[in-house]
């Protein structure tokens, strides 16, 4: 992996307003650098997956109640442009069938933290 000999690379970068990832956006051009990745997928049990988490050194789950998830999930979609409506429509579609997946089909984190829906 370039990333972890220490060559420059290039992550895409999640757009909230278009709602789907921007490629080659987070330029990363220094050694010994942090790179912290969020997303809900990165502990699911697959092996495409799995050869992500083969270049982690920790994983970290953030545990919550799915209605505290929910109430989150939906004030970030708001956030991003979409009207009450169409945010709580979108979870029931698509968010909350992720949400089940990836409590349901995700290998065990190196660490479990709790979620606090107000932070």
């Amino acid at each position: 992996c370039d990333f972890k000999s220490g060559k420059p690379v290039s992550f895409p970068y999640y757009s909230r307003e278009i709602h789907n990832p921007i490629e080659d956006q987070l330029q990363v051009t220094k050694r010994d650098v942090l790179l912290l990745l969020e997303g809900g997928w990165l502990l699911r049990n697959t092996p495409e997956w799995g050869k992500i988490r083969e270049l982690s050194s920790f994983n970290l789950f953030v545990q919550g109640s799915i209605g505290d998830m929910r109430e989150n999930v939906i004030r970030r979609h708001i956030t991003g442009g979409r009207t009450i409506e169409d945010a709580m429509n979108f979870y029931g579609t698509s968010d909350l069938a992720n949400t089940k997946e990836i409590l349901e089909n995700s290998v065990e984190a190196d660490r479990k933290v709790l979620f606090y829906k107000d932070i």
